[in-house]
Formats: structure tokens, sequence, C-alpha cells
């Protein structure tokens, strides 16, 4: 009787974590599931923020079918040697992938390498990185910026005194950005650079950075800005009680409800280009395609980078359109995308 109550408990305990196993506990419902280590530099502003949440909402999708074990977020701050010992955890907790949001294009390599000689995949994504042992998994930065300083020196008939607003200092997408776009102005010599400046992508940074210069130039024909900072420029123009200049704008729904009330009012221009935080969604499936030992199709990539398309630019034709399509999206929301599984499809062949 004894051995048969042992029996009944041990069968009890059994089916109460097979229970377990199957109500949320999702790091646990694929032991032989794929560990991903997730490398991040700064989240200052809610590009960052969308793009880790992004992440994280497809990797426990993964995780609840089976694919992934255990995902693991470290935000390290602008610090190179923060990020490398982040990513040196990681490696030492025996991750199958790196996604790594890299502050350097170089200064990473050598730890990429290490990762590498571990076995581990190691994909950059956002910002494309040197070592030949990472997968870049990016938009054209320079594209992205260059078709705006393309239109704003267009809408200043190529003449006119413009302020750049830049994103982090040194940060590789901002320096490839800023070397595409001043090719382009370089183009226009009646176009006068009257200083370049560094907003941090973030509206409170800009706006400060902004009040200061308004201070210093009394005609400002034009803005030149990347993501996240319009409404703070735009702020310290009206705090100032200054005109608005020609600019271009965010992919953010604060800004572009914001764009449709001075277009109203003012017959505000402006011109977006969407830059994607679910950048990080198409680098995990990447991650998960290679692990699964599927190859890249040489012709699919070139130096060792994949090219997301730009899912979006915003017009004053199509600003109502967009407004309509993303009006339950908060304030803070950023235009988003990713690679469909029809795209991811076409990059890999069976290995």
């Amino acid at each position: 009787m004894k051995n048969r109550n042992l029996g009944l408990k041990v069968v009890g305990v059994l089916v109460a974590l097979s229970l377990l196993l199957t109500i949320g506990q999702v790091t646990l419902l694929a032991e032989d599931g794929f560990v991903i280590g997730f490398s991040n530099g700064f989240v200052n502003n809610t590009w960052r923020t969308q793009m880790v949440e992004d992440f994280r909402d497809k990797a426990q999708e993964y995780a609840e079918e089976g694919i992934i074990s255990d995902f693991i977020i470290q935000n390290s701050g602008t610090a190179i040697v923060d990020q490398t010992r982040d990513i040196r955890n990681m490696i030492s907790k025996g991750v199958d992938a790196l996604l790594i949001n890299p502050n350097s294009s170089t200064a990473l390599n050598p730890v990429i390498e290490e990762a590498a000689s571990a076995g581990i995949t190691v994909i950059s994504f956002d910002q494309a990185v040197t070592s030949s042992k990472a997968i870049n998994v990016v938009i054209d930065q320079g594209t992205w910026f260059a078709i705006q300083a393309e239109w704003l020196a267009e809408q200043l008939n190529g003449e006119g005194d413009i302020i750049v607003m830049n994103g982090v200092a040194g940060n590789p997408a901002n320096v490839t950005r800023w070397e595409a776009a001043k090719k382009v102005l370089d183009k226009y010599p009646g176009i006068n650079v009257l200083t370049v400046e560094n907003g941090g992508w973030a509206n409170q940074s800009a706006k400060e950075t902004m009040s200061n210069l308004l201070s210093a130039y009394s005609d400002i024909d034009g803005v030149l800005t990347q993501d996240g900072m319009a409404r703070g420029i735009i702020g310290a123009f009206q705090a100032a009680d200054r005109d608005l200049p020609v600019m271009t704008g965010s992919n953010t729904m604060g800004f572009l409800r914001q764009w449709a009330s001075l277009k109203e009012e003012q017959g505000f221009k402006s011109y977006a280009v969407a830059n994607p935080p679910g950048i990080s969604v198409s680098a995990l499936k990447v991650a998960i395609n290679k692990l699964q030992g599927k190859e890249l199709v040489e012709d699919e990539v070139e130096d060792n980078t994949i090219v997301v398309p730009l899912p979006l630019k915003v017009t004053n034709d199509n600003l109502n359109e967009v407004l309509q399509e993303y009006r339950s999206k908060p304030d803070s929301f950023f235009i988003d995308g990713w690679l469909t599984d029809e795209q991811i499809d076409n990059l890999f062949q069976e290995g």
C-alpha cells in the first residue's frame, strides 16, 4: 500500500509539472530550443524602446512555438567597454546566437570574433559592423538620410542657411547618414550649413540644443534632422516665437499628428522616411534560419549584409492616409515593419 501511494504521488507531481510547463513558462517549453542573446546600446529614446519590445514580442512568439528556449536582453548604454562586457557575459552563458545593435562599427570586432570562435551565430542589426564574422541586417542608412537632404535642398530651391541636427556623435548610423547627406548638400553651393549639432535622437535634448542655436542664428531657412527630434525642434521655434523653417521630420505618430495640424494652420511641409524599429525582428528571423541550418543565397547578400527595404515615405500628399492607417497608435509609436516570412524564404536555401 505504501509503494502504491508513493507511485500516485509521483504521478501527481509529474502531472502538476506538465501543467506548469504549459501555462506561461515560455522559457521552459522547449528544452532543446535555441538561446538568443540580445545586446543593445542605449535606450534613451522611444525608437530604441520600441525596437527592444519588437524583439521581445517576436522572441516570446518563438518560445511559445518551441523554437527558442530562452532569450537574454542587455542594454549597455553608449560605452564600448560596457557593451563588450555584456556580450562576453552572454558568450559565457552559452547563447546560440547574438543579436547586436552596435555602438561602433569596428570596436566590437574582437568580441564578435570571440563569439564566432565559440560557434555562436552573430547578427549585427540596425547598424553594420566591419567584421566578416557577423551578418549585418540593416536599412541603407546612407540612402535614408540622403533622400531627406535632397528633399530639403529642393524645397529651398538650392539656396539658404540650414541647421543639421544629427543623432549621437560617433554612432555608426549617425556617421553613415551624415556622410551621405553631406555629399548631397555639397552639390548645392547655395546651401550654407550654419552648424552641425547632435540632438541625441531625443526630443528634449534636440529642443534644448535648438533653443541655444536660435539665440546664435537670426536667419534659419531649413533644418535637416533625423529620427525622433522633429517635435523638439518645432517646440524650440515656437517657444522663441520664430517662424518654422522648411524641415525634415520624423516617422513618429506624435510628429505626424503635429505636422497635419501645422499643415492645416500654416501650410507647413515636411518629409519623413520610416526607419523601422522592427529591424530587430528581421535580425531575429535571420538568426533563427541560420541556426536551423539554412544558408544565405549569395545573390541576395553583398558584403555579408542584408538590406531591409524602407517601408514608407511620408509626404504632404499621403500624410492623412498614413494617419488614418495608424490612428490607434500612441504618439510615441514609430511607423514600423520587418522582413516578411516570404522575404526571409527568398534569402535562404536549405543547407
